[in-house]
Parts: structure tokens; C-alpha cells; sequence
């Protein structure tokens, strides 16, 4: 038996070798790494949502699969590799600068979680970041349906706020990918939901912040259907 706490930080570990492996082109094991993550998150977030339908803080245990542990081994062992090799490393080559390319870590929990949406979020968001990278027609779509899912969970999430970036993100990267397949009918969509999210946030006294948005603002004004002149 586990508490909820002890789940979740062996979920966000998970997620936080996930990021370390993406930022280093090991794409493929990234993805395996985020798999794990959710699935470890999994059972954590069925147990919250029995809990918040009862309206009362989460006490119960889970039930700790052997399957958690070796999630979670084979991570380290992954992140092992990484760093035993890193001087040959390949790192993510030249990207389209229309994607936002930054993967996000999560925090360790000190105490048990009365909601675990903005994490799940964040490793959707992930994996969602990791298939658009890999960049093939099956990948983009399953990067599509994860960007959605992204976006539905921070919509969802108590701290809307602070989990603007994830939303901003999952916006922009799925109005990138329409917009490169040429479906730029949905990329419009996405782009014009990004700017009216955008223009619906609080000012924000930070910098990077600022900026960010005026990145993604920038994007959805730039990805415009391509204008083709007609024959002489």
C-alpha cells in the first residue's frame, strides 16, 4: 500500500526524466517515460475523483501495483543512460519556431493532493509536445488529440490561473499542426481561441510572462492561410 502523495511523486518523477529525455531528442523513450507517468497518475486521479464526489478530503490508500515500481525503474534507468552518454547525446535538431517547444516539470508533492488535474494535465501536455515532435502523420493526430485533452483539463483545473502556459501552449501547437497539414480552417479555430484566451488573462507583473504571450499573440497573427496568385 502507498499513500496518494508517495503515487504522485513517483508520477511526477516520471514525467520529470520524461522532460529531461525530450530536451535531449530521445524522443522515443520520452514518450515511453510520459506513458508510464499517466499510468502511474492514473489510479491517483480516480481516487481524488471518488473522494471530490463526496466532498471530502482524500485519506484512503491505493493500491500499489508491482507495475508502478518497475514504471519507475525503468525511468531511472532511461535517465541512467542519459546522463552516462551525454557528452554524444543528440539534441532536438531545427524546429518550425511556430511550436512551442517546452516541456514542463512538476514540483514535488509534501502532502496529499486534493486534485491532481494540473498535473495530469501537464504530462498530456507532454506527451501531447513529444508526438507533434516526432513529427509523422500518426504521431501529429495523436499530438492533436492530446493537445485537446490538454486543454480540456487546465479549462477544468482550480488553478485555471496558473495553468495558463499549458493552455497557450496546447492551443498554439495544435493550430501549428492544422495549419502545416493544411487545414487551416481548424488552424484558424485554434489560433483565434489562443488570442481570445490570451486576451481574457490578468496582467501579469512578469517579463517572461509578457512575453510568452505576446509570442503565441504574434503566432496566431502570422499563421494565416497561405494567398496563392492566380496565373498570368
Amino acid at each position: 500500500m502507498a499513500n496518494l502523495v508517495e503515487s504522485m511523486n513517483k508520477a511526477i518523477e516520471c514525467n520529470n526524466i520524461g522532460v529531461d529525455l525530450l530536451r535531449a531528442g530521445r524522443l522515443d523513450e520520452a514518450i515511453e517515460t510520459f506513458k508510464g507517468a499517466a499510468e502511474v497518475m492514473y489510479p491517483v486521479s480516480r481516487v481524488l475523483q471518488l473522494s471530490q464526489a463526496y466532498v471530502f478530503r482524500p485519506t484512503q490508500s491505493i493500491q500499489v501495483d508491482v507495475r508502478e515500481s518497475e514504471i519507475l525503474k525503468k525511468a531511472r534507468s532511461r535517465l541512467s543512460s542519459l546522463c552516462q552518454s551525454a557528452a554524444s547525446s543528440s539534441k532536438l535538431g531545427c524546429i518550425n519556431c511556430f511550436i512551442y517547444v517546452d516541456p514542463k516539470k512538476i514540483e514535488p508533492m509534501v502532502c496529499d493532493p486534493a486534485s491532481c488535474t494540473l498535473e495530469s494535465a501537464t504530462v498530456v501536455y507532454n506527451m501531447g509536445l513529444t508526438y507533434h515532435l516526432q513529427g509523422s502523420a500518426a504521431c501529429l493526430q495523436k499530438a492533436l488529440c492530446l493537445f485537446d485533452m490538454a486543454f480540456d483539463l487546465v479549462s477544468s483545473a482550480d488553478s485555471y490561473a496558473s495553468s495558463s502556459e499549458i493552455a497557450m501552449a496546447a492551443l498554439n501547437n495544435a493550430g501549428e499542426i492544422h495549419h502545416a497539414v493544411g487545414h487551416y480552417q481548424l488552424s484558424r479555430q485554434y489560433l483565434n481561441t489562443l488570442s481570445a484566451f490570451i486576451l481574457r488573462l490578468p496582467n501579469s507583473e512578469c517579463k517572461k510572462t509578457r512575453w510568452e504571450r505576446h509570442q503565441f499573440l504574434l503566432n496566431a497573427m502570422l499563421l494565416q492561410e497561405p494567398r496563392f496568385a492566380g496565373a498570368a
